[in-house]
């Protein structure tokens, strides 16, 4: 068990997660029959029976049905329901009435000048599409690329994120850096041992960050091994941040520092989640579009 859990399907998840005080039968569904064939007034009855914190999922594979969904919560909370969500970025654009934008470009992620210095790529998600991602933009050769040893920060032995984290400061001095986790996929014993070797390799993410060595990082990709590393990394090395327009299409916007050291402040940080599409371009597009260079195709 790589991730932490056994089901796919989401009713089954949340009864899985809940540690047995919720059954799948309890978690109500929204299909994308509800959402195309029955519409609004459809998925409006399903919300309708939900009630004394029930959960809800949804299924849903375009903006259409989101917004469909969206629509029907707003009419809800209207009558006096209410909903806390827990989803991904896509549906808050949906809730929030936002129509599509054209990704950013140029002055848009510099608004203040593009500055000198290099970037910091971290790459902690280990499936088998990040890896084709990875192998992508160390194959064009930008970047001074450096391997986390999983096997070695699980062993307890010297620092590694130690000595990797003076690696990367080094580096940092004349090239973007592509920080990633061994490819090789370790697990547990079972669903709390993974999660327990993922919270220690996030863990070792987060030290090696550059601010904690010494200097902020100014562009990056961030993936997540099982999101804890993005998470950590975040917390361990950036300050807060203003979301914003993404700089490739169905990503996680960019952020920018609001309160932060004056070195910091401005520079645009991207979290890129796993494409579902078979492609192998957005780490290294994320790359190419920060530097204001013609984007991979």
């Amino acid at each position: 068990m790589r991730f932490g859990y056994g089901a796919s399907d989401l009713t089954v998840f949340v009864a899985e997660k809940s540690g047995g005080t919720i059954r799948p039968g309890q978690v109500r569904s929204i299909s994308l029959a509800d959402i195309r064939l029955g519409g609004p007034a459809r998925v409006r009855e399903v919300l309708a029976g939900a009630a004394d914190g029930a959960w809800v999922v949804v299924n849903a594979t375009e903006y259409s049905d989101l917004e469909t969904v969206a629509r029907s919560v707003l009419e809800a909370e209207g009558e006096g329901q209410s909903f806390l969500f827990r989803t991904g970025p896509s549906f808050v654009r949906a809730l929030s009435g936002l129509g599509p934008r054209p990704a950013l470009r140029g002055p848009q992620l510099w608004p203040g000048g593009r500055r000198g210095g290099h970037g910091l790529v971290v790459v902690g998600s280990h499936v088998g599409q990040t890896s084709r991602q990875v192998a992508a933009l160390r194959a064009r050769g930008a970047t001074t690329d450096i391997e986390l040893d999983v096997p070695a920060v699980l062993g307890g032995g010297p620092d590694v994120a130690a000595a990797t984290a003076r690696r990367v400061t080094g580096a940092l001095a004349h090239s973007d850096v592509l920080l990633y986790t061994s490819r090789h996929v370790v697990t547990g014993r079972d669903a709390a041992g993974s999660l327990t070797i993922a919270r220690t390799v996030s863990a070792a993410l987060a030290r090696i960050v550059p601010r904690r060595a010494g200097r902020p990082a100014r562009l990056g990709d961030r993936q997540g091994r099982d999101h804890l590393a993005r998470r950590d990394a975040q917390r361990a090395g950036d300050p807060p941040r203003r979301g914003g327009r993404p700089a490739v299409p169905r990503t996680i916007s960019v952020f920018r520092p609001l309160d932060a050291a004056p070195e910091a402040v401005g520079m645009p940080y991207r979290g890129l989640r796993r494409e579902r599409r078979p492609t192998m371009a957005p780490l290294a597009q994320v790359v190419t579009i920060l530097h204001g260079e013609q984007e991979v195709p």
